[in-house]
């Protein structure tokens, strides 16, 4: 059956199946269309063509052709004239189905979708226009060639615009690196640190995604096999703190009612991951420095000591440094878990990167298919500041879900949210939340204060923001002019 891309045809007896589909040259980078026909008699899948998607287009899917449109024309009497439109967005990383209220309906998966509902699509994924199946891919070059001596490295010659799944032997981890050159380069650093077995402390601000680079290091590292024992030590001290890392014996303290063997032991032959580090009191230090001295724990309530085999990877905010300078943290320990330092970037290092990730997020949620992101509001998002990055980005795609649930985020949605959130600090600069809330939305503000200074109801409604809401963002830009309610 003929299928028509723009002004090209191509007929069933010129597809190519079987072992010559192997020849088929590959599409260039970016969204794809690959086209096959179902032959219910002979139950085989008939590969047609692989179509090329421009980002910022929009094609029509149906047995005629779109005037004034591009068009894929399939030619099968169970396919409705104007079955089906496609709706590529101007990035390139998200595409959204429509069914145009078919007789035979479009299919995703076993769902018949509902007519004029966007439905945005997955990469690898099929759906069912009559006896046709569309596959929508995302076709990237993006890989890194580097050479790396372990053999347990996959992102060596990997699409990195995919998500892929990493295993070890307690857990796995699932990886989206991206084409941004600072992720690249951050992922480098983490295949290097693999190769050794020294300890390694990763810095960074909050969100960044510190536990998620612990993981993947492990799982690249010769000691894969093994298991990885994540824990956070920041609300620990004393005793407690001593019981979970180095275990104790029954009746050791007031409460040990059995015996525990603690994380080194639990983590032994493989790696044990010791978040906020820098938070742990004097005393616990001096502990743990004599452990990675020694390679040796004792556990409450023995006299012998254990000999552990534990790579040590920790992580904490950039201002362990300042606490060293302040003494309140060893520099000897220190040294000891820096072996290998890895310096984590922000979101707004690599914004850029911000709608593949918005993608990624998405994709794991399976009630969020019919929410796609306008290229205004990607714009909005890449001006943000983003304190709580990767987190603070995964908290705002869970509150469109909630919010928006069916249809377009655009800037608007973006401004609600941020006039929602709770402010971070008390006190912020004019020039901040500028940059916080864009420009474009400061001057709105701007403008709307000046027709009505004093009248904060009328302010809220205009703006389509909560009084307090309101009030706390003339609060930030400087606006102090009290307010006088009209009753």
């Amino acid at each position: 059956m003929p299928l028509t891309t723009e002004n090209s045809v191509l007929s069933a007896s010129q597809s190519k199946t079987g072992p010559e589909e192997e020849h088929i040259p590959q599409p260039e980078p970016g969204q794809v269309l690959r086209v096959s026909r179902h032959h219910p008699a002979s139950r085989t899948l008939e590969f047609i063509e692989t179509i090329q998607l421009r980002p910022g287009e929009e094609y029509f899917i149906g047995r005629r052709a779109h005037e004034g449109g591009s068009s894929i024309v399939l030619l099968a009497r169970s396919v409705s004239g104007r079955h089906a439109r496609l709706k590529c967005d101007a990035l390139g990383v998200q595409c959204t189905l429509f069914d145009n209220g078919s007789s035979n309906g479009t299919r995703l998966g076993v769902q018949r979708i509902k007519p004029h509902i966007p439905y945005r699509l997955r990469p690898g994924e099929c759906f069912q226009v009559g006896p046709f199946e569309l596959q929508y891919l995302i076709n990237s070059k993006a890989t890194v060639t580097e050479c790396a001596r372990n053999p347990h490295l996959p992102i060596i010659g990997r699409d990195l615009r995919q998500p892929f799944e990493l295993h070890y032997g307690n857990g796995s981890v699932k990886v989206l690196i991206t084409d941004h050159p600072v992720l690249v380069e951050l992922y480098k650093q983490i295949a290097k640190a693999a190769q050794s077995d020294c300890s390694v402390l990763i810095l960074g601000e909050t969100g960044t995604g510190k536990e998620i680079v612990a993981k993947v290091l492990h799982a690249w590292s010769a000691r894969h096999q093994g298991s990885l024992v994540s824990q956070e030590v920041s609300g620990l001290s004393g005793e407690l703190l001593c019981s979970e890392l180095f275990g104790h014996k029954k009746g050791a303290y007031t409460g040990a009612a059995t015996d525990r063997i603690g994380c080194f032991r639990s983590a032994n032959k493989g790696t044990l991951f010791l978040d906020e580090i820098g938070e742990i009191d004097a005393n616990s230090q001096i502990k743990l420095l004599r452990v990675l001295e020694n390679k040796t724990i004792k556990p409450l309530g023995m006299d012998t000591d254990i000999a552990i085999d534990t790579r040590i990877i920790s992580a904490t905010q950039p201002s362990l440094l300042e606490r060293i300078r302040q003494g309140a943290f060893r520099e000897d320990l220190y040294h000891r878990l820096c072996g290998y330092v890895i310096n984590m970037p922000t979101l707004r290092e690599f914004c850029q990167a911000i709608p593949l990730f918005v993608s990624y997020f998405l994709d794991q949620k399976s009630d969020s298919r019919t929410i796609s992101f306008s290229p205004s509001a990607f714009e909005q998002m890449m001006k943000y500041s983003w304190p709580g990055n990767i987190r603070e980005l995964k908290n705002f795609v869970d509150w469109c879900e909630i919010e928006v649930s069916c249809g377009e985020v655009d800037q608007d949605a973006f401004a609600r949210w941020l006039a929602w959130i709770p402010s971070v600090t008390l006190e912020c600069s004019s020039d901040t939340v500028r940059a916080r809330i864009g420009e474009a939305k400061t001057q709105k503000i701007l403008e709307e204060y000046g027709r009505c200074p004093t009248d904060r109801k009328q302010l809220a409604a205009n703006l389509g923001y909560k009084p307090r809401q309101t009030q706390r963002l003339l609060r930030e830009l400087g606006l102090t002019r009290p307010y006088r309610s009209k009753e």
